[in-house]
């Protein structure tokens, strides 16, 4: 296997791992909140709604940035195209003209 790390994959890791904690933090807190007015105050208005929409735009935006959109530019993309098509060329070429006696 091979044991070198990208450091691009690395940081979209972390961000996804991230995002993963933010969520079950926003989910454990709205359930508190929306028990604890159920229990003290089941027919007055529900102000949890308030969090858990304000917070809620919170977590969309940080899934977008974690799954969605990686903020990445158009030349960075194609960069990254032309970087693996060179590197396939290189894999190609090196055994195109390698020295047969190598095998053995």
């Amino acid at each position: 296997m091979n044991d070198k790390k990208y450091p691009e994959l690395w940081k979209v890791a972390r961000k996804r791992a991230a995002f993963k904690k933010h969520l079950s933090t926003y989910t454990i807190v709205n359930i508190m909140m929306w028990l604890l007015w159920l229990i003290t105050s089941p027919g007055a208005f529900p102000w949890p709604l308030f969090v858990t929409l304000g917070w809620g735009i919170g977590i969309s935006s940080h899934y977008l940035e974690a799954y969605g959109f990686s903020g990445r530019g158009l030349a960075d993309r194609e960069y990254d195209k032309l970087l693996k098509d060179q590197e396939e060329r290189e894999f190609f070429e090196k055994r195109l003209y390698r020295d047969p006696d190598q095998d053995i």
